[in-house]
Parts: C-alpha cells; sequence; structure tokens
C-alpha cells in the first residue's frame, strides 16, 4: 500500500509591518521619563542638539532662574551660572581671608651647615646665605 502525502504549498512569512515612532514621539516618552525623575525640568522643553549629539532641557533652577542644560546634567544643576559664579567668589575670598600671611617676630630661617662641596640643585627653593650675614634671632631682616 502506498501514502501520498498531500500537497503542500509553501507559505512565504508575511511582514509584519511595525510602525516607526517618529522623532516627535521619541522625545516626548523620553520627557516623560525625565519628568518622573527630575522634577525641575519645564515640561515640553526637550530637544535633541544635532551638532553636540546629545538632548537638552530646560531646568527650574532653586534660585528661580529657568536654564538649558543637558540631559545628562540634570543631576548636578541646581543653581544658575550667575549664582555659582558669585558663590565661587565668595568662598575663594574667603579661603583667601584664611590663609593672609601673619607677621612673625622670629626670623623664619632653618640654619643648617652643609659642606662647600655639596652641590645645591638649581630648582631647589633654597637661599644659601654666608654665616657672617645670618642675623641673630634678636635681630629683624630688612
Amino acid at each position: 500500500m502506498e501514502v501520498t502525502k498531500p500537497a503542500t504549498k509553501s507559505v512565504k512569512p508575511t511582514k509584519v509591518s511595525v510602525a516607526k515612532k517618529s522623532s516627535a514621539q521619541i522625545l516626548k516618552e523620553a520627557e516623560v521619563i525625565l519628568i518622573k525623575k527630575y522634577e525641575h525640568i519645564v515640561p515640553g522643553t526637550l530637544r535633541s542638539e544635532p551638532k553636540v549629539g546629545r538632548r537638552s532641557v530646560e531646568a527650574k533652577l532653586s534660585c528661580g532662574h529657568v536654564e538649558r542644560v543637558f540631559t545628562s546634567d540634570l543631576f548636578q544643576v541646581k543653581r544658575c551660572k550667575d549664582c555659582r559664579l558669585s558663590s565661587n567668589t565668595k568662598r575663594l575670598a574667603e579661603l583667601k581671608a584664611k590663609k593672609q600671611i601673619v607677621p612673625v617676630k622670629a626670623p623664619a630661617v632653618k640654619v643648617t651647615s652643609i659642606p662647600k662641596s655639596t652641590q645645591i640643585p638649581k630648582k631647589a627653593k633654597v637661599t644659601v646665605i654666608p654665616a657672617s650675614k645670618v642675623p641673630s634671632t634678636t635681630e629683624q631682616w630688612d
């Protein structure tokens, strides 16, 4: 007895058309995610920066100003440039005030005797003063 196989049609896979999202839709979805993560974003301001290859957004800062920043910098931007610069200037002034030179009564000299044959490198911050010109502890430098 012979068994005959039924004729089969070759079935070609059909292409499933996937609707591609436009760049505007992609930006809207990305903005929703960013707003959930960073509350200080101004809604509707996300845009792509093609020259840089990054996205930027406007953010409301703690000082009340609105500034455009890259999305990768959102986690660290809290104040506008003017506020950052003014606080940096104040901080630098405070540091300079702390590091003011206070006059010292005793001369700031460390006297060390070294043999004359010792060579001192040119880059060394050392001033060699002959022993005859070293002031005593009661004398002051000119």
